[in-house]
């Protein structure tokens, strides 16, 4: 018996497939045959801004910001964000830097804007339930809801019940149980949204994307190894890696379905 244990010890040292460490990931949430199901997306790794350089993206005061950003959203059980600012500017990018860097301690849920619906679907309570019951309680939740300004603005007939779900999964009764993090992305200016939102004290984080300054676009072009266009004033960041490349064979992602930039 001796000898056959170190034998099989010898062999599992030598054989044993070697546990793969899970890549960065989001899950579309959708609707198939009636039912919410949550389908498993790997994050771009090599389209993220690296956490170091943030400053090279979003301006010199965005390290500081990500930093208190990220120390919230850890420290806290749930709560809603919101990122604000026009198409371009890099909201969805931090997005998946953000799915990076928090890949150990919790799940991301992507609902496109065609499935935001759902929030006020009955089976949305039991997709939430079946997902705790699956997963237990070692990640916590955060759910992405993108360019979903329409369901954001001030309640109407239209739009009354997914404010009112959005409220109750960050900052209800139902977020003690859920112990779930909205994070919203908006074009629009957050003065048109909801006032229940903006509420003091039931935003976790707030932040506008704007258009980065010349000389911050000339730093982030050559940190890319973009041909900055030309121009004067202010650039959004898909106009930076719109830009010519100036490196054979790179190319660069922006968004969460964009295609590649070259």
């Amino acid at each position: 018996r001796d000898a056959a244990t170190r034998r099989l010890e010898w062999f599992a040292r030598q054989f044993k497939a070697k546990a793969a460490r899970e890549t960065p990931s989001f899950y579309i949430v959708n609707t198939s045959y009636g039912s919410l199901r949550a389908e498993r997306v790997e994050v771009a790794v090599e389209a993220t801004p690296q956490e170091g350089n943030l400053d090279l993206y979003y301006g010199d005061d965005f390290p500081q910001w990500h930093e208190k950003f990220v120390e919230t959203i850890v420290g806290r059980r749930s709560g809603l964000s919101l990122f604000e600012g026009p198409p371009g500017t890099g909201k969805t990018s931090y997005m998946r830097m953000l799915m990076v860097k928090l890949a150990a301690t919790h799940r991301f849920y992507y609902l496109p804007p065609t499935s935001l619906g759902s929030l006020v679907q009955s089976e949305f309570v039991d997709f939430w339930v079946d997902e705790i019951e699956r997963h237990g309680r070692e990640k916590r939740f955060i759910v992405v809801l993108e360019d979903c300004e329409a369901a954001l603005m001030t309640r109407s007939n239209d739009n009354r019940s997914q404010v009112s779900s959005i409220l109750n999964i960050s900052d209800g009764m139902f977020s003690d149980f859920l112990r779930t993090h909205v994070i919203c992305t908006i074009n629009c200016p957050s003065a048109e949204l909801d006032a229940a939102l903006l509420r003091p004290g039931r935003l976790v984080g707030h932040r506008y994307f704007g258009k980065i300054g010349r000389d911050t676009a000339e730093r982030l072009a050559i940190y890319v190894g973009r041909d900055l266009p030309s121009g004067s004033g202010e650039y959004s960041l898909a106009e930076v890696f719109a830009g010519r490349s100036l490196r054979v064979g790179q190319a660069h992602t922006v968004g969460f379905q964009s295609a590649h930039l070259r």
